[in-house]
């Protein structure tokens, strides 16, 4: 039979893992996607709810920097509490399912404009077969607003709005790939308020050690600007920021618990020790 050390040892060992996962998890921002809203056409005949949806989802999830809540539990919790799973939802009722499902943050959408045409330089794209076939035929625009809001304080954190368009050779695709913009254009601003920096601690030729690893939510292959600092910013006599230029920009190739190393992949001034590293956007 197996002794009392030995499995007091693995249940030991099991909650370090556990606390340690769990407070790795937890140093990323969770964020409770709502059902998308569609204010322009109520049919929805293109499914550009549930596809805008998924592709915000996709972005989130990837940015490396939020943990994004199960859309099967989000819509049990809906199911269960008798929320409405589709149309406005208001802020008290984003603040709630946020709340019960552990989310520090809610997203609420809606799109306000669809459009899909033939694409105009398709049109007028000379008629000749093979310059023909390198022109998308069709155009795809969707246009969305967005409110980020902290479900502890119930105040909007941002409240935005996003025009994305994209071409295909069909319309389905087009609208897909609009989707996939608007996401991404979604995950820019909300990273604009959850702006990420790091120190350069090390240089050796084109290789850079970095102050931030995975609690900072980056992953291999994530590209950042390099900056150096410059003058100062003053308010009543306290430096309260620095101006920076960009030098150059690095891609992320390991990433550990309290650091990283980046590659430099273009520069336009020597990298120094104590520049940072700056998202792009």
């Amino acid at each position: 039979m197996m002794s009392k050390l030995l499995k007091f040892l693995i249940v030991f060992t099991a909650v370090l893992l556990t606390i340690g996962s769990t407070s790795c998890e937890a140093s990323k921002r969770t964020v409770a996607i709502l059902p998308v809203e569609n204010a322009f056409d109520a049919s929805d005949k293109y499914n550009i709810s549930s596809i805008l949806a998924e592709q915000l989802t996709v972005a989130l999830h990837n940015s490396g920097t939020y943990t994004v809540v199960e859309r099967t539990e989000l819509g049990q919790i809906m199911k269960e509490g008798g929320f409405q799973h589709s149309g406005a939802v208001d802020t008290n009722t984003a603040v709630e399912l946020g709340q019960l499902v552990g989310a520090k943050y809610s997203l609420i959408t809606k799109i306000t404009n669809v459009k899909v045409d033939e694409n105009p330089k398709y049109k007028y794209t000379p008629n000749i077969k093979l310059v023909k076939k390198a022109v998308d035929k069709y155009k795809a625009r969707v246009a969305m607003t967005f409110r980020l809001i902290d479900n502890e304080t119930g105040k909007d954190i941002i409240v935005s709005s996003i025009d994305a368009s994209e071409t295909a050779d069909d319309q389905q695709t087009a609208l897909h790939d609009a989707c996939v913009e608007a996401a991404k254009k979604v995950l820019q601003d909300i990273q604009k308020y959850h702006p990420f920096t790091a120190r350069i601690l090390e240089v050796q030729g084109d290789v850079l050690y970095i102050d931030q690893g995975l609690d900072a939510g980056i992953r291999v292959g994530e590209t950042f600007e390099i900056a150096r600092e410059c003058s100062p910013i003053i308010k009543n006599g306290v430096i309260v920021a620095m101006t920076h230029i960009s030098i150059g920009k690095a891609k992320i190739t390991e990433v550990n618990a309290e650091y990283s190393v980046c590659k430099v992949i273009t520069y336009t001034e020597k990298v120094k020790k104590n520049d940072i590293l700056k998202r792009t956007q």
